[in-house]
């Protein structure tokens, strides 16, 4: 894997000079991303009730989608007090184009002060895009998951994998590719750094969305796509949550 992981690394570089004119084009004529509207905070179900926190990226944000409540965090916390028949406050902390050691330094000082029972977190795509050091990476995940940690002792932690940037209309080809290589790195970087990590969830990204699951500006998912993003990150919640119980009985 790490030879695997090196070559990798080796061709992604080496395309650097045949892609990057349509880099520099595409950064100055992309169109500008907004977060959804909409208050950051909710709840739903009835019942004994849990605490959602979410952090991280324009997924956090709710990019694609017209208010917070129909992005990840409000679907996520829609489905858990469904599946879980409880209900869920939640709050999202979220900001459009941080890096992984940007919402370590600037988001997680905004959490609030009470501990989370879930917290969702996505990171990576703007690590991809802004050419971050792998190592950079790695370690910024790595304090990342220490504060978010010390912030929620008994918090479960959901890690959105890195999504492939290789079915991202917006990216012209061959940049698409390129982007898309790199985000495969960071994706595998992020599984084995989590990988032994208790409680800490890593949910991938691995089936390649279609065009038509994304927003008007073919970088954001539609919210027709938050709806299933949400169920499967529902679905690995729930069923940690069920192995957990299992294990204490």
């Amino acid at each position: 894997m790490n030879l695997c992981l090196t070559f990798q690394k080796a061709l992604f570089w080496g395309c650097l000079p045949m892609v990057l004119p349509q880099a520099v084009k595409l950064r100055k004529t992309a169109p500008r991303f907004s977060a959804a509207k909409g208050p950051a905070t909710g709840m739903i179900g009835s019942g004994d009730g849990i605490r959602l926190l979410a952090v991280g990226d324009s997924i956090i944000a709710g990019a694609g989608a017209q208010t917070i409540a129909q992005a990840l965090v409000g679907r996520t916390a829609e489905y858990l007090a469904r599946d879980l028949a409880c209900s869920v406050k939640w709050e999202a902390v979220g900001k459009i184009g941080v890096t992984c050691g940007q919402i370590q330094k600037k988001l997680v000082p905004q959490l609030p002060r009470t501990p989370a029972d879930i917290i969702l977190v996505s990171s990576g795509v703007n690590d991809t895009i802004s050419l971050s050091r792998t190592s950079e990476f790695k370690n910024s995940l790595s304090l990342l998951i220490q504060s978010l940690k010390a912030h929620s002792p008994q918090a479960l932690i959901v890690m959105a994998g890195v999504p492939p940037l290789n079915a991202f209309p917006l990216l012209p080809q061959p940049l698409r590719a390129w982007f898309g290589l790199r985000s495969s790195i960071l994706d595998t970087i992020a599984r084995k750094e989590v990988r032994y990590l208790d409680p800490v969830v890593y949910v991938p990204l691995d089936v390649i969305p279609e065009p038509d699951k994304f927003s008007k500006d073919g970088f954001h998912p539609s919210q027709e796509s938050y709806k299933e993003f949400a169920q499967i990150m529902t679905a690995a919640i729930v069923q940690h949550l069920k192995r957990k119980k299992q294990e204490c009985d």
